[in-house]
């Protein structure tokens, strides 16, 4: 019997229920309840990622294992190791369920092959979905709470401030404190912004010529110029501030007398996250504290910000225009983004053209990158031409997508008969040792039957990693079936549809595409 050992823990830390502990459990306890001589595999290597979530690379391998019906039975240390939301487990168990894998937790003492052991398995799953939304309840509230009082609860600084530890009353807490080495860097982006005749674009060219440049080397461009100088965080908390955000609709959690303009503002609620895009919030969402961290700009000064990015839609964030329809995904040799630009001929020839150009070349000189401009009706027809020779079937689609993977084929059978003549001869020879009982032949006997066991460990990993391979493989030509779909769609709809619809829809089928001198390379 194949035997799997799922454990989980969702924070890095030693303790009584660590993943090593976990597994020891659970070895445990199938020697006990079924003897040994099982295969056991280890899935293991999911710490610090939480069970709320199934993507869990780890868990995944075992639910793709399960499916390939690899796996005769799960076991693991609590039911909540496997998923603490119940939607998630039930579909999971039905996944058990219809690949005849069988389930057991170590410390609920629950077995799925009774309908009381099946029914306690919903019912502790209940519990755990319920512990989770407490524990969620209880961070809420005290990071709350660390708000009202002023402290920094999570996340990284703003620029221009670093986190500092302060204990008060006993406690540790977080600050704001500021960093003297990198708020010249706001102050700076604050003065180059204050003339009337300053554009973030303006901003941009300044920081950069300047040679300021962001933790990871990256450029200080207009979105993140106007996220920084949007942030509140920066302000003075005084009645001005306070009257501007009460105004707004912002909730204010603190009183008046709190703005005194000793401190600066903190802002929660900012944000929420939408898949893997962090948008901001409506301003009624928005909770003004008052934190312990010095301001880095009067409320007059950031207020005219604001004012000046609400009255001209120029400096509000905004999608450029899109010419070119690979715009988004269109990458140069260098690695950096391709933007389509209209242009026109010359100031006496108004006559206006598209072409892509290397963001990184754009921003940062020739000297960055040698490569030119293109017109985008030649990169968009190689597209479409390159599109139409794949579109023939699934066949030559599928070739293009695995053409840089090297499939090994096995003869499954003869792995099988060789596992199953390989476990007779280690039946055999374990009989023998009784035999062999205090004879110099013992240790023979037991070192080949070591080898053996290795040899059909090998042999079983072979065919465990050829069944994942046939998964992968059937699950690829579904996907290459969608994705010839989406291609002939968008062949035949070539006249109809808007620049804008055409990019819309190649983003669907194409991940990315790479220009190179002559090349263009697609990547689905």
């Amino acid at each position: 019997m194949v035997i799997a050992i799922y454990a989980r823990k969702s924070v890095y830390r030693d303790t009584s229920d660590s993943i090593s502990n976990q597994v020891d459990m659970c070895r445990d306890f199938i020697e006990r309840s079924y003897g040994t001589g099982h295969t056991i595999l280890i899935y293991d290597q999911d710490e610090g990622i939480s069970g709320a979530t199934t993507k869990r690379p780890c868990f995944q391998k075992l639910m793709n294992d399960i499916k390939a019906d690899m796996i005769d039975m799960v076991v693991c240390y609590m039911i909540d190791r496997i998923s603490r939301n119940i939607k998630d487990f039930c579909n999971i168990y039905f996944t058990f369920q219809e690949h005849d894998c069988r389930f057991v937790s170590v410390k609920e003492n629950i077995d799925d092959t009774t309908p009381m052991g099946r029914a306690m398995l919903y019912i502790c799953q209940v519990f755990a979905n319920l512990e989770r939304d407490n524990i969620r309840e209880r961070i809420i509230d005290n990071m709350t709470h660390i708000e009202q009082l002023g402290y920094w609860s999570s996340g990284l600084p703003p620029l221009g401030y670093k986190i500092e530890k302060i204990v008060q009353n006993g406690k540790k807490h977080s600050i704001l404190a500021i960093d003297e080495a990198k708020s010249p860097i706001y102050l700076r982006m604050v003065e180059l912004f204050t003339p009337v005749s300053a554009t973030l674009s303006s901003v941009e060219k300044a920081m950069m010529a300047e040679g300021y440049r962001t933790d990871k080397g990256s450029i200080f461009d207009t979105s993140r110029i106007w996220k920084i100088l949007s942030n509140p965080d920066y302000m003075c908390a005084d009645e001005n501030a306070y009257h501007y955000f009460a105004k707004m609709g912002c909730k204010m959690p603190h009183d008046i007398d709190r703005f005194d303009g000793t401190y600066a503002i903190m802002v929660r609620g900012r944000f929420r996250r939408e898949g893997s895009r962090m948008l901001i919030t409506d301003k009624s969402e928005w909770k003004i504290y008052v934190g312990f961290h010095k301001p880095l700009i009067s409320s007059d000064d950031w207020i005219k910000i604001q004012e000046r990015f609400q009255g001209n839609r120029y400096y509000r964030p905004s999608h450029r225009a899109i010419y070119g329809i690979c715009s988004g995904f269109l990458f140069c040799k260098c690695g950096y983004t391709m933007r389509s630009k209209r242009q026109s001929y010359s100031k006496k020839n108004p006559t206006y053209y598209a072409s892509y150009l290397c963001t990184r070349k754009d921003n940062r000189g020739r000297g960055y990158c040698d490569s030119h401009m293109v017109k985008c009706e030649l990169i968009d027809e190689k597209v479409i031409r390159k599109l139409k020779e794949l579109s023939v079937d699934q066949q030559t689609l599928s070739e293009y997508i695995n053409k840089d993977k090297v499939v090994t084929s096995i003869d499954l059978k003869m792995m099988q008969k060789q596992n199953l003549d390989l476990s007779k001869q280690i039946q055999a020879l374990t009989l023998s040792l009784s035999e062999a009982n205090g004879s110099a032949a013992r240790k023979y006997i037991i070192a080949e039957i070591e080898r053996l066991d290795e040899e059909k460990n090998a042999i079983t990993g072979k065919v465990t990693a050829y069944k994942v391979e046939q998964m992968r493989q059937e699950q690829e030509a579904v996907n290459i079936l969608h994705l010839l779909d989406k291609i002939h769609y968008l062949l035949s709809h070539l006249d109809s549809l808007t620049i804008v619809e055409k990019n819309a829809l190649l983003k669907e089928i194409v991940k990315k595409i790479t220009v190179s001198d002559d090349t263009i390379e697609i990547t689905f």
